[in-house]
């Protein structure tokens, strides 16, 4: 016997749910970044070359937690320093896909593009974080400072 128009559309709906819920529960699943043996060997031979021990027991904890924002935000302070500006946005970009609500990802990822001139790209990217931390007074400092630099 076939089934009627209402039990049709009854399962159906239990297999849409179904489906949704799957599709949810995978997107709301942890990101993970994994880092190539390339990108090892890179930050391994910049921190030889670049005789760092700050940089050295950072790279050394990275291959412990690959996936701790923290330290890609500490090391991109690291590259700041030490003026390897390709390198500090990487990490700080990798520290915003790990934890994108951690405001200091975002200023570390402003303080970059404050030294690399890239004042266009620092104002918008503090003003986002304005709008998504509106309380970060830090955030707020930084923004003035930007104006006021920018206007002299």
């Amino acid at each position: 016997m076939w089934p009627n128009l209402l039990q049709m559309q009854t399962i159906f709906n239990h297999k849409f749910y179904f489906i949704l819920c799957v599709v949810g529960l995978w997107a709301c699943s942890t990101a993970t970044v994994e880092i190539s043996e390339e990108q090892v060997k890179h930050a391994d031979s910049l921190s030889i070359k670049l005789n760092s021990p700050q940089l050295k027991a950072v790279n050394a904890a990275l291959l412990k937690d690959v996936n701790n924002d923290s330290l890609y935000n500490q090391r991109a302070l690291i590259y700041l320093q030490l003026r390897q500006l390709p390198e500090a946005v990487n990490d700080a970009q990798r520290a915003i896909i790990i934890d994108s609500s951690s405001s200091r990802n975002y200023l570390t990822l402003a303080d970059v593009y404050f030294a690399q001139n890239n004042t266009r790209m620092a104002k918008e990217l503090l003003e986002k974080v304005t709008k998504r931390f509106p309380q970060d007074t830090e955030c707020l400092l930084k923004l003035a400072e930007l104006y006021y630099l920018v206007q002299k």
